[in-house]
């Protein structure tokens, strides 16, 4: 099931416009980190750049690697022929002219139109740290805390103990952000060439954008990583770290009822003409400091959108298998009832 507003005044369900959602938010408030497209995140490594510095006797040291003991990053085999080439190949630089030690270290992952962007590291960080931490479950993304609220303010007793509390009447379901990289861009270790961009995607790029899609549900190939199958109690299939046994669909769902990225329909009880978000992330966009997800377009065929945009919210939940509908007939005019 998913939110589609309250009725009207004639006690009718109008599935279009700003009323068939929650509110808008953000997907995230910032759209600078990996950790941005996580429905929870953890580190939070910000990027920064500069100019290219032409001559040799001003350029940063480079070093191919790192180590790191007392506080203090050490580069290995540290060198500075000229700026151009450490930046390529070395990656590493502590970012002060002739320096090999320092205790925030940068890595750079593009080099475009003459200027250098570099990933900040520090407490002994190096470049295969930031999946896993950028990826950890520690905090809310903005859309959880929103979505988070409502539950609790709706669908519990928590606030008002007069009403009725729904939580029992819901499956611990998988609610899919898979952050699966299928493209590493500027997170694999390589040499750049000029202007190389450094971008990366995730599963649903691959996947979503082709025109020979085959939507997949929400299994373990669909979404393999048991850190992005966000559920609340299940932690033999899911991470278990939901609040509340409530999510946001997938752009594979939404693809299923219609709405692709090469052909959509505007027939879709999934369609609003509205924004809204989707659980999916779709890429890390140029130089990085562009983190985008999908969402539903306003045309009815998926989108993306950087992650500290506000747009539509739209939470999802599944009914228990088991639950019976004490009325109705499941049509537009009358719909199921659980009491």
């Amino acid at each position: 099931l998913i939110y589609d507003g309250l009725p009207n005044a004639s006690n009718e369900c109008i599935n279009t416009g700003t009323s068939s959602q929650l509110s808008t938010s953000p997907f995230n408030t910032a759209h600078d980190s990996l950790a941005d497209v996580g429905y929870m995140y953890g580190t939070k490594y910000p990027y920064t750049r500069w100019e290219d510095i032409p001559d040799p006797e001003e350029a940063y040291v480079y070093g191919s690697d790192v180590t790191y003991s007392g506080g203090v990053y050490t580069l290995t085999d540290p060198s500075a022929p000229d700026m151009i080439a450490g930046v390529k190949t070395k990656h590493y630089t502590c970012m002060q002219n002739s320096s090999a030690t320092c205790s925030t270290v940068y890595y750079v992952y593009s080099y475009y139109n003459g200027k250098v962007y570099a990933i900040e590291l520090t407490n002994g960080d190096k470049l295969e740290d930031i999946i896993s931490k950028s990826f950890a479950n520690e905090n809310d993304s903005e859309i959880k805390v929103t979505i988070d609220a409502w539950f609790k303010e709706n669908l519990t007793n928590e606030v008002d103990s007069r009403k009725k509390d729904y939580k029992n009447y819901l499956e611990d379901a998988v609610w899919c952000n898979n952050r699966t990289i299928v493209n590493g861009g500027y997170l694999i270790d390589s040499d750049l060439t000029e202007n190389s961009h450094g971008s990366t995607y995730f599963f649903g790029y691959e996947s979503l954008t082709q025109t020979t899609l085959q939507p997949a549900v929400k299994d373990t190939s669909s979404c393999p990583n048991k850190n992005d199958r966000f559920t609340k109690s299940d932690t033999s299939i899911g991470n278990g770290e939901l609040t509340y046994s409530v999510g946001l669909l997938t752009a594979d769902e939404v693809t299923i009822a219609g709405h692709g990225w090469n052909g959509y329909s505007k027939k879709s009880y999934l369609y609003t003409g509205q924004y809204y978000w989707l659980m999916s992330p779709i890429s890390a966009a140029n130089f990085g400091y562009q983190y985008v997800g999908f969402n539903m377009s306003s045309s009815g065929s998926l989108d993306e959108y950087v992650t500290n945009v506000s747009i539509g919210v739209r939470p999802s939940i599944v009914l228990k298998h088991d639950i019976v509908a004490t009325s109705g007939k499941g049509t537009a005019t009358e719909p199921y009832v659980v009491e």
